[in-house]
């Protein structure tokens, strides 16, 4: 028999050869072909595992189960992805999820990341003219250059002062900082991040039960607090008191070992939700406190105390420089007199519906214009004459009239 020429060249040193052993269970084969070689078990299920030469693939028709006794370690050096219809993963112990290069929690990366910032950040947290003050968390005090605070006041409002020669440059201090950033951004890689998305719901819960003991105790009569001033109809005017709520808060969650919660941002934490809102809420106590500006902002911003469903509750809005409250209309309403201490200054005209009674004295620099009676129960001087003992000149019998009162 003549022999057929081959014409393709990667033909000459091909080998073809398969080797199937078949079972009542199943199959087992092995294809030795050149380029193609792979394992294949089969079960008559239809259940197979197959070990190719770019890939390992398993099919399960039904269920999978696996059991090891001692640990698991899984390794994936490229992209790792899981496709259910429904997952669900029990663990007995903790669960640690880490991202991002391996340097960035081995070496001190990330603190020469920051001290390289460090020099543009105090650039830009310090004010654009050089103007007196200090930074909220680091202290850093500025000394002003220009003019001198108002004399009065102290104030700086409206001065001028030299603009701060930092901020001119800023711009090439980007570009600098960024170049010394280059090489341990690369480090850190493009990874790092965790996303959670859902169509639905995400439920993130902490404890199997809830700790709901009292955290505060309420003596609702435990203090004594300003009501009102009161007049007896004399002479005088009496402070009077009632009792108020007293507060003592109890720590009850600290030596329960579960129910925690924590979520750290080292540098930014954003909540943001659509129509449904933001809700929190706790038996404990709530504080929302930050070393900047803190803004609370709506079309209706409610700010309300009181405890165990009832009214009794206390606000308190203190500050150690300024509260000031400014509206269209500022309407402030008690069931009882409100007291201020320790004194009131109004700027502006000032109209009063009900009674006054003034404890003190009365100084008016104006004229006083009185569409009723004028009562004294003590003698009344007028530019140094006495209403009540004052006589007159040029006295006449009769009806003639007398001269002025002297």
């Amino acid at each position: 028999m003549p022999d057929i020429p081959i014409n393709n060249p990667n033909e000459v040193n091909n080998y073809r050869n398969k080797v199937v052993w078949n079972h009542s269970a199943g199959a087992l084969t092995f294809n030795n072909s050149t380029g193609r070689e792979y394992v294949h078990i089969a079960h008559k299920s239809g259940a197979h595992l197959t070990f190719a030469n770019q890939a390992t693939s398993e099919f399960n028709p039904n269920n999978k189960q696996t059991l090891t006794n001692g640990d698991t370690f899984h390794t994936t050096k490229g992209s790792h992805s899981i496709l259910a219809q429904e997952l669900e993963q029990r663990v007995y112990g903790d669960v640690t999820i880490i991202t991002g290069n391996n340097t960035m929690y081995t070496s001190p990366l990330m603190e020469s990341y920051m001290n390289e910032q460090n020099t543009l950040a105090a650039i830009k947290s310090a004010p654009e003219v050089m103007q007196p003050g200090f930074g909220n968390v680091t202290g850093v005090a500025y000394e002003a250059k220009g003019d001198s605070p108002d004399a009065e006041t102290g104030s700086t409002q409206g001065k001028t002062f030299e603009p701060n020669p930092g901020q001119a440059n800023i711009k090439d201090l980007y570009k600098e900082t960024q170049k010394k950033l280059t090489p341990y951004e690369k480090l850190m890689g493009n990874g790092g991040s965790i996303k959670l998305l859902s169509g639905k719901d995400i439920l993130i819960k902490s404890g199997a039960a809830s700790t709901n003991f009292d955290t505060v105790f309420i003596n609702p009569a435990g203090r004594k607090v300003l009501s009102k001033l009161e007049y007896d109809g004399d002479k005088t005017v009496k402070v009077k008191e009632t009792s108020g709520p007293y507060y003592e808060e109890k720590d009850v969650a600290s030596n329960i070992p579960f129910g925690n919660v924590h979520i750290q941002a080292g540098n930014k934490l954003d909540f943001n939700s659509a129509a449904g809102g933001i809700t929190f809420g706790t038996s404990g106590p709530l504080r929302l406190a930050g070393q900047g500006i803190t803004t609370l902002g709506g079309a209706q911003v409610n700010i309300t105390g009181g405890a165990a469903g009832g009214s009794t509750g206390h606000v308190f809005i203190t500050s150690g420089d300024l509260i000031e409250i400014k509206g269209s209309n500022v309407n402030i309403h008690g069931k009882t007199d409100i007291v201020i201490e320790p004194g009131l200054s109004v700027i502006g005209n000032q109209i009063i519906s009900g009674n006054l009674v003034i404890a003190g004295n009365l100084t008016v620099l104006g004229d006083i214009k009185c569409k009723g009676t004028i009562t004294a129960d003590v003698d009344v001087i007028a530019d140094g004459i006495s209403l009540k003992n004052h006589k007159h000149s040029d006295v006449q019998s009769g009806s003639s009239p007398t001269g002025v009162p002297i």
